[in-house]
């Protein structure tokens, strides 16, 4: 546990900062943060709470914005995640986060502070979904959707970023109190049972993997500035061939993922390295 995590939840009325964001899609190297929220909670209630709209630079997918609502418009005059960062990460500073699914909102939160130069907070996390399964035992569903439902949980319009931290944030209160936790100086025992948190970095994002020799002609065109032609195969099953100028490559969850501009369907494309069946020289 990263040696901030004690003294942030011993100390503080409000140790924990409930964390959600919407996106304009699943994968954090290529897609981009559309909306942030959190807040500030502890055993005895709630107290800041932070929510921004986020220009993400590219369009969102109608399917996307079908889920959240958020729309191209509604963020066109919103800030950059770079202009956004400073203020968001001294809000986050400080506590322990919970999130649902935690190393998909945390994959975001690192992926875009590694676009912007952002530094990455020190931060540790906690998954509240994975605090419902110890607590709720047998339920059909662990999203936080159905969870609201099974729980009875308040919450706002779903799939919106602060409706969903508050939702988070009763959720983590429900699942540690039937776990027999009632206040701070009950959470070495929680963490017995369900681990302690986990620093931010370590929930699978890796900015600088290193690249196996497989994939050595990425790497040199990676430091060349260079493009290499792939033989690439989507998630169907289907081929095809593509020059590509690979921009980065990060680590999400253990895949190797490469951001790209694809000179076959042009502007910036996200490629899974082990998709990658040979390389043209």
């Amino acid at each position: 546990m990263d040696p901030g995590c004690d003294d942030a939840t011993m100390n503080s009325p409000f140790p924990f900062v409930a964390f959600d964001v919407e996106t304009t899609g699943l994968h954090a190297l290529c897609d981009r943060i559309v909306e942030v929220g959190a807040i500030r909670f502890g055993f005895e209630g709630t107290g800041e709470t932070f929510e921004s709209l986020v220009n993400p630079g590219s369009r969102i997918p109608p399917d996307v914005s079908a889920l959240h609502g958020i729309v191209d418009a509604d963020v066109a005059d919103a800030p950059s995640f770079a202009d956004l960062s400073g203020e968001l990460l001294r809000f986050l500073e400080g506590g322990v986060l919970v999130a649902h699914h935690a190393p998909f909102d945390a994959s975001f939160l690192l992926s875009e502070c590694h676009r912007a130069e952002a530094p990455v907070p020190a931060l540790c996390v906690l998954d509240s979904c994975r605090l419902a399964r110890a607590a709720f035992p047998g339920f059909p569903s662990y999203s936080l959707d159905a969870l609201v439902g099974s729980l009875a949980l308040e919450r706002g319009r779903g799939h919106r970023a602060l409706p969903d931290a508050a939702a988070s944030a009763d959720l983590f209160l429900r699942s540690v109190r039937a776990l027999g936790v009632r206040d701070a100086e009950d959470l070495p025992r929680l963490y017995e049972t369900v681990g302690a948190p986990l620093p931010l970095r370590a929930l699978g994002f890796d900015p600088e993997p290193e690249l196996p020799p497989e994939h050595a002609p990425i790497a040199d065109a990676l430091a060349r500035g260079l493009s290499v032609r792939i033989l690439y195969e989507d998630r169907f099953g289907k081929r095809s061939r593509r020059t590509v100028r690979p921009l980065r490559v990060v680590s999400v969850q253990g895949c190797l993922m490469m951001e790209a501009q694809c000179l076959l369907r042009g502007g910036t494309r996200c490629f899974r390295l082990d998709r990658v069946r040979e390389f043209e020289s």
